[in-house]
């Protein structure tokens, strides 16, 4: 190919963005030694939230919820840069299901890189609930559109790639299912891995991690009363709680909880580090997920994990013998029961351990990435 670029709603080359999804990408494949362009712009200028603030002011007058700004034909032609370079005799890939007109002409070989589809997001985020139905219906047809003129799909999931295929009749040789990454660089990786293995020793005391910002969706509440009852069965606990802005109230009482709030990935590194050397369980019960960042990034380290099969989390399991799925209809009681049978046989620990570090580096950008250039390589 002669030039990619990358396509991201918000700035690609900010580590926050996504949870860093698209800079991880981007670093990954110019380790390839290509030339990534970034395509981005307006999202985060004062031009562009104005105009948000307009939006849903205007539709609060028709009696309408706000929102949906971002599904807009406006908001496309703003979130792009309005730079001099011309993205013509290239392959962009999108990391966001709807892109501008521009991108959709013949001179460009369009890809997309999605974790789910719209309807997926619009059915199962609590956030979208409100969002009119309208909004809703022309977002989905403008996503149509870009499908249509897209060489491939990249999606995350087998969940995504059936709601490709359900949802919006794409052929389903149009789709390469391809889980990303874990937004960590190699070196980072393998650093916290050996200092992990050393760390290894007969437990007695477990320290579980729960990450994630929208604590309430990801189910911080019910990892807290699963704990509670492995705490009146006399097991020792603790948890670590990173990503929530503001310490929740549910978890003020507890003094086997350690609250760190957000941790930049940059300025907080150190803090990051020691939590993740000390975690011996990652936990996530999410009641909506698209493919769960979350999942890679304990995975990667070499982390246990028990997380809720939601969207297309399973997918992002490389072997379940180092993770408990957990289904969102079961009572406490019985995963708390399922986490006893974890916990109490320190051999069985042992081996679920072991399975986690021998699949830990499976779970890093390299071979996502090594999958996405094939492709786009063999449609040029």
């Amino acid at each position: 190919m002669k030039k990619l670029a990358i396509y991201s709603f918000v700035d690609p080359k900010k580590i926050s963005s996504y949870s860093g999804t698209p800079y991880y990408l981007i670093k990954y494949i110019e380790s390839f030694n290509l030339e990534v362009i970034t395509v981005t712009g307006q999202v985060e200028k004062l031009s562009y939230r104005l105009l948000r603030i307009m939006y849903s002011a205007f539709k609060l007058v028709l009696l309408k919820p706000p929102g949906g700004f971002q599904y807009t034909s406006l908001a496309l032609r703003l979130s792009y840069a309005l730079s001099a370079v011309r993205y013509t005799d290239c392959a962009l890939i999108s990391l966001y299901q709807l892109v501008p007109k521009r991108f959709q002409k013949n001179d460009i070989s369009l890809y997309f890189f999605i974790d789910q589809t719209l309807v997926q997001l619009f059915e199962t985020y609590p956030e979208f609930k409100k969002l009119d139905v309208y909004s809703k219906k022309e977002a989905i047809k403008k996503e149509i559109v870009g499908y249509r003129k897209a060489k491939a799909i990249f999606a995350n999931s087998d969940y995504a790639s059936e709601s490709l295929i359900r949802d919006y009749g794409v052929d389903s040789k149009k789709i390469l299912v391809v889980p990303q990454g874990a937004n960590y660089d190699l070196f980072y990786i393998n650093e916290i891995l050996e200092k992990r293995r050393k760390n290894i020793a007969y437990k007695n005391e477990f320290t579980f991690t729960f990450i994630g910002y929208d604590y309430k969706r990801k189910g911080l509440v019910r990892v807290i009363n699963i704990l509670n009852i492995l705490i009146a069965r006399e097991y020792k606990v603790n948890l670590i709680v990173i990503g929530p802005p503001k310490w929740p109230e549910e978890i003020k009482k507890y003094e086997w909880i350690e609250y760190f709030g957000k941790l930049d990935k940059v300025t907080c590194i150190s803090i990051f580090s020691e939590c993740l050397i000390r975690t011996d369980v990652g936990i996530m019960l999410s009641s909506a997920e698209a493919g769960g960042i979350v999942v890679r990034e304990f995975q990667v380290f070499g982390i246990p994990i028990v997380v809720s099969n939601v969207g297309g989390i399973s997918d992002q399991i490389d072997s379940h013998k180092s993770a408990l799925l957990v289904n969102i209809g079961q009572e406490d009681v019985y995963l708390a029961d399922q986490l006893c049978a974890w916990l109490g046989d320190n051999d069985k620990f042992g081996n679920m351990l072991n399975y986690a570090f021998s699949d830990a580096t499976k779970s890093s950008w390299i071979h996502s990435v090594e999958k996405i250039l094939s492709a786009i390589n063999a449609k040029q």
